[in-house]
């Protein structure tokens, strides 16, 4: 009764623009107690809402406690989404009370919410009696193997969960057996997300002994849980036998050689597995091979994820190229960070000029020239299936852009082309620009830290106003691109309308270019996503649906779409999906949203996530009067790919030391998804002649291009450091 007469007598000022409709997204809003006090208040009355998005508003236990009492009353919500709160035991204690009386809420999203023993029995108890709630999401909690007990024999008498997500929750083997007994004996669970939980081989071999028996799950995620080859051979047997799975993540384990071949094995006589991902194992060529020939054979497999198992090479994939020209049910394969070089990726062209199911072929990070490129762009012209292909982060240059232009403008099939990171400059980004006029079906065209210039800006735009299918075009890192070339495409949008994203980030927009494309954009009804415009810009104009994104907004997470494996705690809202509709340059090899990626920080305390210190503002222009002296001199060159500092997370710790040098340490660290090497210089502590040295290596590294030179990512800098990002070798420095 308080917090509902202090909300009727002081409603924050947000709640007079509600959404219409029956979804309300207020995730990240910062709404804090109060607000979520006022909501709760409304909630009880109110008869239309279904789903309401409250990640990241720090409502902690009290707000937690007022949309408990609420969702006792309320009879239409059926999705609540309170991640990332820290509500701890307490608020989640009265929420599962409430989930004891509540009969229409159906998912309740609980991650990242300092949950332990004593919320956990509490949802149990809850769990027990509720007959409604069929997902529920629990990951990045921590509550360890004594939190799962509770839990797990609520699970053995619950008939109606049927998604659970424990992700990373350091369960350890304990816990691996209780999930073990759960699986044997619930007969109603269908997805269960237990990655990071550091199970290691004893608890994977209960595991795979329990898959053997369970009748009802489909899908089954274990990466990041040290389990190896022994426990494959069990997981083999067991998937002989059981007749439900379809989906299987076994991401970042030990799994090598022998453990392919026993899955391999397994996937022949298996009649329902369809989606399989062994991202960042220890694979080799001879894993590559087996997995390979059971493709050739019978098999249900329509998704192979095998990104970072660097083992494979050119030699490996021609295996899976052969396997290609007979294979009737795959559709996705990818192949990212292998080093399959381009003798890899030739053999793999040629095969798809037979085959007629593949889909999305991902050879990002694979170390390719222009040959690959040109027989990529010779399979085109030919296969008519191929919808989705991603060359980022390779060594492409301007030939090989233009045969995969000549290419489009005869292909009738691909509509995603992701470029970058490449090296094609303008005169490949001119080729491209000609085939957009022609080419009808292409919706995405990613060419961030292409080096695009005033040329490729200017034949763009001119593409823009003839092409009719483009939906989606990534410019990002083209600091090359001058004002008046960044105002040339955006003009272009008055008579283009049907490009609903343009992502412009380190263009030279200024406040007061900015509102004056708002105003360019008053006509322009496609427009939905424009990134780059500086808070100060008018974020709405006559085109009601424009979302604009400044420079500092932070790199959007992978859509959950792209992942059939897409645990619930990584599923972007729909909201979030329109303020940020396309992927940055974060290198996302597996191209999905594994829990052992993200945010690395949350899960170590040792970690360093140099995003939460620094501003993306600071990456893309650092102010010479906000900066330490020495700042003004450790700018990045304009012409250097620049990485986001979110993106990028290492432990500065002496085990992950790969070498020092007079002026700085290198470090292991991770780019996204992808394992890299990190060179850091402190400014604080150099000379300016020291910072030019630094610059003019990072303007060496990316002009040079060679299988025998380390891959050159990117640079970082907030003015008290200065880092450059390098490929990840397999040796020592010392």
């Amino acid at each position: 009764q308080r917090w509902r007469e202090m909300a009727a007598a002081e409603q924050p000022a947000w709640l007079d623009r509600l959404p219409q409709g029956p979804e309300w997204n207020f995730e990240g809003r910062h709404i804090g107690v109060d607000g979520a006090k006022a909501l709760a208040a409304l909630l009880e009355r109110n008869d239309t809402v279904t789903t309401l998005n409250l990640r990241e508003n720090e409502i902690g236990e009290e707000g937690a406690e007022a949309l408990a009492a609420a969702l006792e009353r309320n009879k239409t919500l059926i999705t609540l989404d309170l991640g990332g709160n820290n509500t701890g035991d307490e608020g989640t204690g009265a929420l599962a009370v409430a989930l004891g009386r509540n009969s229409t809420l159906t998912t309740l999203e609980l991650h990242k919410n300092a949950i332990h023993n004593e919320g956990m029995k509490a949802l149990a108890a809850a769990l027990e009696k509720n007959c409604t709630l069929t997902t529920l999401n629990l990951c990045r909690n921590n509550f360890g193997p004594n939190g799962l007990k509770a839990l797990a024999a609520a699970l053995e008498k619950n008939h109606t969960l049927t998604t659970l997500d424990l992700t990373f929750n350091r369960l350890g083997e304990k816990a691996a057996m209780m999930l073990a007994t759960v699986l044997e004996r619930n007969d109603t669970l269908n997805k269960l997300y237990i990655s990071e939980n550091n199970f290691g081989n004893g608890g994977g071999l209960m595991l795979a002994t329990a898959l053997g028996k369970n009748c009802s799950l489909t899908t089954l995620e274990l990466g990041g849980n040290k389990i190896g080859d022994c426990s494959m051979e069990v997981l083999a047997a067991a998937l002989e036998r059981n007749c439900t799975l379809t989906t299987l993540g076994l991401d970042n384990n030990e799994i090598s050689d022998e453990g392919a071949k026993a899955l391999a094995a397994a996937l022949q006589r298996n009649g329902t597995l369809t989606i399989l991902s062994l991202y960042s194992s220890n694979i080799g060529v001879e894993g590559a091979k087996a997995l390979a020939a059971a493709l050739g054979r019978k098999s249900a497999l329509t998704t192979l994820v095998l990104s970072v198992n660097r083992g494979i090479g050119a030699e490996g994939a021609k295996a899976i190229a052969v396997a290609l020209e007979t294979n009737a049910t795959l559709t996705t394969l990818e192949l990212s960070g292998n080093d399959i070089l381009s003798e890899g990726a030739e053999a793999l062209a040629a095969s798809l000029e037979k085959n007629c199911t593949l889909s999305t072929l991902d050879l990002s990070f694979n170390k390719l020239y222009d040959e690959a490129a040109r027989a990529l762009a010779a399979m085109l012209e030919a296969n008519r299936t191929l919808i989705t292909l991603n060359l980022k982060h390779n060594f492409i240059e301007s030939e090989g852009a233009k045969a995969l232009a000549s290419a489009l403008e005869k292909n009738t099939g691909l509509t995603t082309l992701s470029l970058g990171s490449c090296y094609i400059y303008d005169c490949g980004v001119v080729a491209l620009a000609a085939a957009l006029e022609s080419n009808a079906t292409l919706t995405t065209l990613d060419l961030d830290y292409c080096q695009v210039g005033a040329e490729g800006a200017k034949a763009l735009a001119a593409s823009l106003e003839k092409n009719s299918a483009l939906t989606a075009l990534m410019l990002n890192g083209s600091s090359n691109i001058g004002k008046d070339d960044a105002k040339a495409l955006l003009v272009a949008l008055e008579k283009n309308f049907t490009l609903t994203t343009l992502s412009l980030r380190s263009s030279l927009i200024d406040d007061d270019d900015a509102k004056s494309v708002a105003a360019l954009l008053e006509r322009n009804r496609a427009l939905t996503s424009l990134k780059k415009l500086p808070p100060a810009a008018p974020s709405v104009n006559a085109n009601t649906a424009l979302t604009v994104a400044p420079a500092t907004s932070t790199p959007p997470p992978v859509s959950a779409t792209k992942s059939p494996l897409a645990p619930m705690s990584e599923i972007v809202s729909p909201a979030a999906v329109s303020a940020a509709a396309v992927a940055d340059a974060t290198p996302k090899a597996a191209k999905r949203h594994k829990p052992s990626a993200p945010d690395l920080s949350s899960s170590s305390s040792s970690s360093t996530s140099l995003g939460a210190s620094v501003t993306a503002a600071a990456v893309e222009t650092s102010s010479a009067a906000a900066a330490p002296p020495v700042a003004a001199a450790g700018q990045i060159p304009h012409s250097t790919p620049v990485i986001p500092p979110a993106q990028l997370t290492f432990s500065p710790t002496e085990e992950n030391v790969l070498g020092r040098g007079s002026f700085g340490v290198v470090h292991k660290g991770r780019w996204g998804d992808i394992p890299v090497a990190v060179k850091s210089l402190h400014l604080q502590a150099a000379s300016t002649d020291v910072v030019k040295e630094l610059q003019g290596e990072v303007q060496v590294l990316s002009a040079l291009r060679h299988p025998n030179i380390v891959c050159f990512f990117g640079a970082v800098t907030d003015g008290l450091r200065y880092l450059i990002v390098l490929e990840l070798m397999e040796t020592s420095l010392d």
